[in-house]
């Protein structure tokens, strides 16, 4: 336990358990692989182990305008008689059905 805590594991025991079947120990009972053993848990649960420097912050979000007309940039105009005029079919196709039949009936 001490090598992972040495290695800044964030769950010590936790991954103590998960290499308890692993564990080597030489006759007078010292452990004898614990470098592999912490090396084999960093490449099995790299999230465990704190990394050295801390993760950048994320971006902060834009704050959208509070004016009259936030949210409606981007919008396509009005649907009129000379813009269906000008499209081809897999254009009108893509259209809001019930849009061109308004334009159609005035």
């Amino acid at each position: 336990m001490s090598a992972l805590a040495a290695e800044r594991a964030r769950s010590p025991e936790l991954l103590f358990q998960a290499s308890c079947n692993d564990l080597s120990f030489d006759d007078r009972g010292e452990l004898t692989n614990a470098a592999d053993l912490v090396a084999g848990l960093r490449l099995k649960f790299p999230e465990q182990f704190a990394a050295d420097a801390p993760p950048a912050p994320l971006p902060v979000p834009p704050i959208p305008p509070i004016e009259s007309g936030a949210g409606r940039t981007g919008g396509r105009p009005p649907l009129t008689r000379e813009m269906l005029a000008s499209m081809n079919p897999r254009e009108i196709a893509d259209l809001d059905w019930h849009e061109v039949k308004q334009i159609l009936e005035h």
